[in-house]
Parts: C-alpha cells; sequence; structure tokens
C-alpha cells in the first residue's frame, strides 16, 4: 500500500510538471512567434497593408512607421479632385488648378524620390513604368504632366483614367512610409513594450528554477543553478531575440510536445564521426612523419 501510495504521488507530481512545462513551453512559442512577426514585420508590411489593414495601423506605431507626408500629400491631392468633380466639371477653373497642383506633385516625387527612405525605390520604378506605359511615353515626368491634364483625361475618359489610378498608381503610392529615428541614430522599435511581460515572466521562472536547484544542491552558487537550465537565459535577453528558438525547443521538449531524440542522435554520431576523422588524419601524419624521421636518421637499415 505504501508503494502505491508513493508511485501514485510520483505520478501526480509528474502530471502537475508537465502541465506547468506545457504552459511555459506554450508561452514561450507564443513569444517566439511575436518575435518572428516583429522582426519580419517591415519586409511583410505590403502584405499586411493589402490584406490585414487594421493590424498595419495597429503595429505600425509599434515599429515607428508613419505616413510619408509628400506622398500622404499627393494622395490627397488627387482625392480633393476627385471630390471636385463631383461638384462642378472637369473644365472648370478649379479643376484646372487642381490638375495644375498634382502636375507639380508628381514631379517632386519624381525628382525628389520619397521612397528612397523606406527602402522601396523599386516601387517608384512600377509606378514610373506604368505611367509610361499608360501613356506611351519613355519620360515618366511628361506621363504625369500628361495624365493629369484637362485634355487629356475629357479625351480618354475620366473614369476610366481615374480607376486606372487607383488601381494600379494608388496602391503602390500607398505602402511608402516614414519610419522615426532615434537619439541614438536607430529606427524605433517599441516591441520591449511587447516583450517585457514575457521577460519578467521568464525571470522570475528562471529565478523559482534555481532557487529549487540551489536547495537540492547546497554546494551550487546561484550561477552554477542558473546555468543548470542554460538555454532558459535567452528568453530573458532584449537582444538577439531569435536565439529563443533554442530554448523553445528544449522546452517543447520537455513537456513533451516535440520529440528530438533522433536529431540529438543524428548530431551527435556527427559530431563523433567528425571527431574520430580528425583524430585518424592526426594518427596517420604522425606515423608518416615518425616513419620520414626514421628513414632519414637510419633507424629504419639498422
Amino acid at each position: 500500500n505504501n508503494t502505491e501510495k508513493i508511485m501514485t504521488n510520483k505520478n501526480l507530481k509528474k502530471k502537475k510538471n508537465i502541465w506547468f512545462e506545457t504552459l511555459i513551453a506554450l508561452t514561450a512559442t507564443a513569444n517566439l512567434a511575436l518575435v518572428i512577426f516583429n522582426l519580419t514585420y517591415v519586409g511583410w508590411r505590403d502584405f499586411y497593408l493589402r490584406n490585414l489593414p487594421q493590424l498595419q495601423e495597429i503595429y505600425d506605431p509599434i515599429k515607428g512607421i508613419e505616413p510619408h507626408r509628400e506622398t500622404q500629400n499627393y494622395l490627397e491631392t488627387v482625392e480633393e479632385f476627385e471630390s471636385l468633380i463631383g461638384e462642378s466639371k472637369i473644365n472648370s477653373t478649379v479643376s484646372a488648378n487642381k490638375l495644375e497642383e498634382l502636375r507639380n506633385l508628381s514631379v517632386e516625387i519624381v525628382e525628389n524620390n520619397p521612397f528612397a527612405g523606406a527602402s522601396k525605390s523599386g516601387t517608384l520604378e512600377k509606378i514610373k513604368n506604368q505611367m509610361r506605359e499608360r501613356l506611351d511615353n519613355e519620360s515618366s515626368k511628361d506621363a504625369f504632366s500628361i495624365f493629369w491634364s484637362q485634355e487629356y483625361l475629357s479625351k480618354q475618359g475620366l473614369i476610366k483614367e481615374l480607376n486606372f489610378f487607383n488601381q494600379k498608381i494608388k496602391p503602390l503610392i500607398s505602402t511608402n512610409y516614414y519610419r522615426q529615428i532615434g537619439e541614438n541614430g536607430e529606427f524605433i522599435d517599441k516591441f520591449w513594450i511587447i516583450d517585457l511581460p514575457f521577460i519578467i515572466l521568464f525571470g522570475l521562472e528562471l529565478l523559482a528554477r534555481s532557487y529549487y536547484i540551489k536547495r537540492r544542491h547546497p554546494g551550487f552558487s546561484w550561477v552554477n543553478s542558473i546555468l543548470w537550465h542554460w538555454y532558459d537565459v535567452f528568453l530573458i535577453l532584449p537582444f538577439w531575440r531569435w536565439l529563443r528558438i533554442i530554448p523553445v525547443l528544449f522546452r517543447l521538449e520537455k513537456a513533451e510536445l516535440l520529440n528530438l531524440r533522433s536529431l540529438r542522435r543524428q548530431a551527435q554520431q556527427g559530431i563523433v564521426a567528425n571527431f574520430a576523422e580528425e583524430i585518424t588524419q592526426i594518427v596517420v601524419v604522425r606515423v608518416i612523419n615518425q616513419t620520414q624521421s626514421s628513414i632519414k636518421q637510419g633507424d629504419l637499415t639498422r
């Protein structure tokens, strides 16, 4: 009966540990997913802008991203022109003034390249190529100037040309942005606000584990106790966050959510094989050197 009670208590303790390890492993995995999302956000921003604009609106401030004033002003001017068309004819003086403003802004965009700051000069080239092809003109400046003219819009059809702009040109211009730079010369990134609760949680958990290990092994120092689970240190580092994949893998395996035994076995075999190859080469080289030395000194003849 005593043996059964002991086994039952061990099983209950193991189940509690598995639940706790599973919770921590899933939390670490969620944190790693956020880290990867943050690292790839700028590169994938165009995708989020097209498919998840709500996400882009929420996360842009975290990365210090805001609309570029020059391109934003350009799009707002186009919207003003479209609203004027609903109130007056295209040949009116008000429309003519707005079209002239659009022609000037178009030339400024081509010359100043406001896309360069966001490393999106290729997007500007796409816009210029679209306009060259639409107007059949080798000069992008001339193409824009012709496009935003009363004569062209009246002849080609105002609605059709505005639809072309809104479907082909506007989405490309909308992808441009300005990213704020901090006093340290680096781009602003407020991901630490999201990451801080995770770091606190993992830090407290690491301290609790280290305290428990130190009690079980009185001879251990705090450093030794912490290094007992060395991989967890990566979870509390505010830099090199991508290294958190290491503790996540360990945690998932410990929670029995991932089996890495075969991978570890292959890695160990690879290390042993490389070590054996190095030893073999050293032995062979030393034997050859010794043989050469013996021949030169006449030991082999004697």
